[in-house]
């Protein structure tokens, strides 16, 4: 139903049949209304009023920590029409609030913001602040450099698949601006997360700085460049003779002359073992206590040395 519709049947129940009196009645009640409403509004009256605030500070060095307040409640009187322009936010401008001593002073009490309520809203009578403080949480803007590292904790390689030497990243640092207490706290490394499985490929991807997690803070880099080496291995066994140096007269020559290496090799290298220089050396002036630990030398490139037997010799005195 409709206003119009809603308005004639009020009148035909309450005056009965039409009559052509009716505009005229309602004309009068229109404008009884209004002159009610204008007399009302001439009137002043007491309120709490939620207004909107904006906080001037120096944008290039300070910034908020914790979010500044955007509205403050205060307790006004005056007319109804200002009080209702300022309710609905008719021609309504923000309060100024500007922040001195910052970043030392923490808090402002209603006592420092009444004062700036009453130089700013001249047409009204502010009698308080209802909050007791707020509080102004600024630090100084820094920069600090921290390096980029990657978390191979997620990366999940196919079996019998190995990562070759460490990762490629470029850059390899960044750059964080923010508040100082939080730029400060932040670690000398960022580990970048990589949740790959089953990589049997050489990897090379732009990976995203998850920087929305980090509140208040600003990267000079969103993505890293990552790299990295990846191949099928296996673990042959060689026997390596073995070099004996500094040999004291009163220690005999040992009963065994070589080792026993399990070496992890690219499949695809495996025809460097055939010919190599690997050394495996017992020195005796290396000696700590009454053993002495075997030194593997001249590995194959990216091979690794997984295991060797013995680990170290335990020589025997004349």
């Amino acid at each position: 139903m409709s206003i119009g519709q809603f308005i004639k049947n009020t009148f035909l129940r309450i005056f009965g049949k039409p009559s052509a009196e009716y505009p005229v009645i309602l004309g009068c009640i229109l404008v009884a209304a209004a002159i009610w409403l204008l007399t009302a509004l001439n009137k002043e009256y007491t309120t709490l009023i939620a207004y909107p605030v904006v906080f001037k500070y120096d944008k290039l060095r300070l910034i908020p920590v914790d979010d500044l307040p955007s509205k403050l409640e205060v307790n006004v009187t005056g007319p109804g029409w200002s009080l209702l322009k300022r309710t609905f936010g008719v021609n309504q401008k923000s309060v100024s609030i500007y922040p001195n001593n910052y970043p030392r002073k923490k808090y402002l009490g209603s006592g420092d913001l009444l004062p700036i309520f009453i130089a700013q809203l001249p047409e009204l009578k502010v009698n308080f602040v209802v909050s007791d403080s707020i509080l102004i949480n600024m630090n100084r803007i820094i920069s600090r450099k921290i390096g980029i590292k990657i978390d191979t904790s997620l990366i999940k390689l196919a079996e019998g698949y190995s990562i070759a030497g460490p990762a490629y990243i470029k850059p390899d640092s960044i750059i964080i601006t923010g508040a100082s207490t939080l730029v400060n706290s932040f670690p000398a490394f960022m580990l970048l997360e990589l949740p790959i499985k089953n990589l049997s490929d050489d990897f090379e991807e732009a990976v995203d700085i998850d920087y929305r997690k980090y509140n208040y803070l600003k990267f000079s880099n969103k993505k890293i460049l990552v790299g990295l080496k990846v191949g099928k291995y296996i673990n042959p066994k060689i026997e390596v003779p073995i070099t004996f140096l500094n040999i004291p007269e009163n220690y005999d020559f040992p009963d065994r002359t070589s080792a026993s290496l399990s070496i992890k090799i690219k499949e695809s290298d495996l025809d460097s073992l055939k010919n190599h220089h690997i050394k495996v050396i017992v020195d005796f002036s290396k000696m700590r206590g009454k053993s002495i630990y075997l030194n593997v030398k001249n590995l194959p490139i990216g091979a690794q040395l997984s295991q060797i037997e013995p680990l170290y010799f335990i020589p025997n005195e004349k």
